[in-house]
């Protein structure tokens, strides 16, 4: 074999291992579909045209008011990340009661009531994201929905992302020395001109992690090993829940001025009240009642008192949507 033929065969030998390389290095997230709807003459159709002019996108029509969703059921996802879900929206027609604030078509996660802004009436194509996080087993139930109203919704151009891939959204990270771990993320335009520091931050979510161990110790329950998810990004709601095991909780993001919460950080506050108050329902049954807001608000006023800490209402946030 002369030498050429062996500079070929080498070549594509290195070619070859790139490609393995570049091949594996990202793995696509799986999915399959399925729909939900209440009323037989709600419609749901593929292939519509859509946002790019092609035909890809996903249309809801519903007749009478309704609650209609697609739901993408992702897996091979990385176990317990953030991913952001986003897409293009546009609606027709949405009519919905007035004081409905969980009407119009949204994009949220399964079994959860938090989600993006609700779109209403008639609107061109609008972008909008949701982040959630993935489960242990690499899994992740998004829905793109229409809440509790009639007309039609177009979704299209879906996406779902890791959140150190995406260039929207911005995550601070904590351990302490016992191997617990504090995560926060948020929009990267909410952080922005807020003077807020990776300091501050990581100050913050270790008084969380102090919190959440303090109220292990005290009620005898552990969640996520002691683990703090936020979300701050997402429109509704201020909620805690437990699932697949971890602890979440979301931050309305259009309620919270983060220029109070550096200023907060600037005058030694520890935290702001409602996150504590969220960190108590951690701790307490899992149905919301009167009863778990009561022990949601005890529990964490307890662990603020005997850790000796200093909190805030933060822009007079107290109990705003807390109780739904």
């Amino acid at each position: 074999m002369n030498k050429f033929k062996m500079k070929s065969i080498f070549m594509i030998l290195i070619m070859g291992f790139i490609l393995i390389i570049l091949g594996t290095k990202s793995q696509a997230a799986d999915f399959s579909k399925d729909t939900g709807c209440n009323n037989s003459d709600t419609s749901f159709k593929y292939d519509v045209k859509g946002y790019n002019g092609n035909n890809t996108a996903i249309q809801i029509t519903a007749n009478n008011k309704d609650t209609a969703k697609v739901i993408y059921k992702y897996s091979n996802l990385k176990p317990r990340e953030f991913y952001s879900i986003s897409a293009y929206v546009k609606v027709d027609n949405i009519i919905c009661d007035s004081n409905d604030y969980q009407s119009g078509a949204i994009i949220g996660l399964e079994q959860t009531p938090a989600s993006t802004e609700m779109i209403k009436q008639s609107t061109d194509w609008k972008k909008i994201s949701y982040v959630a996080l993935s489960s242990v087993d690499g899994t992740l139930n998004a829905k793109f929905s229409l809440n509790n109203s009639s007309g039609t919704v177009l979704f299209d151009c879906i996406e779902i992302k890791q959140i150190n891939e995406d260039s929207d959204f911005k995550v601070y990270s904590y351990t302490n020395g016992r191997k617990k771990t504090g995560r926060v993320v948020f929009w990267n335009d909410s952080i922005k001109g807020t003077g807020i520091t990776d300091e501050e931050m990581k100050k913050w979510l270790g008084t969380l992690l102090d919190i959440r161990e303090y109220l292990t110790g005290l009620t005898s329950v552990e969640v996520d090993d002691g683990n703090v998810d936020i979300i701050a990004t997402n429109e509704y709601g201020a909620v805690a829940y437990i699932n697949w095991g971890r602890t979440e909780i979301q931050w309305m993001k259009s309620s919270v001025n983060l220029d109070d919460f550096h200023r907060d950080f600037q005058n030694s506050v520890d935290t702001p009240y409602f996150i504590t108050h969220e960190i108590g329902h951690q701790h307490t049954l899992s149905q919301v009642n009167f009863a778990t807001e009561f022990w949601g608000t005890a529990l964490g006023l307890i662990a603020d008192y005997n850790l000796n800490l200093k909190i805030s209402n933060l822009g007079n946030m107290t109990l705003q949507k807390e109780s739904i």
